[in-house]
């Protein structure tokens, strides 16, 4: 009996208390991710967009979104995603599925000459629709407020662990940010004028 029990408490403890591992979330876990992203991607005739579904959340990929990439030559949208790390599909995946967003528009990836983005551990987000339909546009003016569920995925990205960097129309944080954000700033900084139409994502490495 005490054995029963304590096999009852070992299965409580790894599924309950660590909230069902990441490796059988799904089926999709942090080795296979990229190969879900890229193996499942699909195109369509619509203004040549292209996109991926994984469980509830689509990841859409307009043809603007990896212009630059293919300014170097690059013709195949998965030669371009098979730049980006794995980390990067990781966090976008988890995004998706634990803030119940049916759509996430990617703006841009991988891309030669921008830094962080070179070296595949960048993503840019243009815009982001929940479950229940309400969709945001990524842009403020310098005078919008903050919309609910913004404040709700900028919370959820920090809090993830997954990231170093938030950038975005109304958070700037992390490298070369200031954590009180800049919406006071009044878009005085460049880096702020060149994140007022997205959020921009340095995702963690190595873990």
């Amino acid at each position: 009996m005490n054995i029963f029990k304590q096999i009852l408490d070992a299965i409580y403890k790894i599924f309950i208390d660590n909230k069902l591992p990441d490796l059988i979330q799904g089926g999709i876990n942090q080795d296979n991710i990229k190969e879900k992203f890229i193996s499942g991607i699909k195109s369509t005739d619509v203004l040549g967009i292209d996109f991926v579904q994984l469980e509830n959340t689509k990841f859409i990929f307009n043809y603007a979104s990896w212009e630059s990439a293919r300014s170097t030559g690059i013709s195949d949208i998965k030669i371009m995603l098979n730049k980006v790390r794995k980390e990067v599909f990781w966090f976008l995946y988890k995004l998706g599925v634990d803030n119940f967003l049916s759509e996430i528009h990617i703006s841009s990836l991988w891309r030669p000459n921008a830094s962080i983005h070179t070296i595949g551990i960048a993503v840019d987000l243009g815009k982001i629709t929940s479950a229940d339909g309400e969709t945001i546009f990524l842009y403020n003016n310098g005078s919008s407020k903050c919309p609910k569920l913004i404040e709700k995925i900028s919370k959820w990205s920090w809090n993830s662990g997954l990231i170093n960097q938030y950038i975005g129309p109304w958070n700037h944080r992390g490298i070369l940010g200031w954590a009180k954000g800049w919406f006071n700033n009044g878009l005085r900084y460049k880096i702020e004028i060149q994140h007022k139409n997205h959020i921009h994502i340095t995702v963690k490495v190595g873990r």
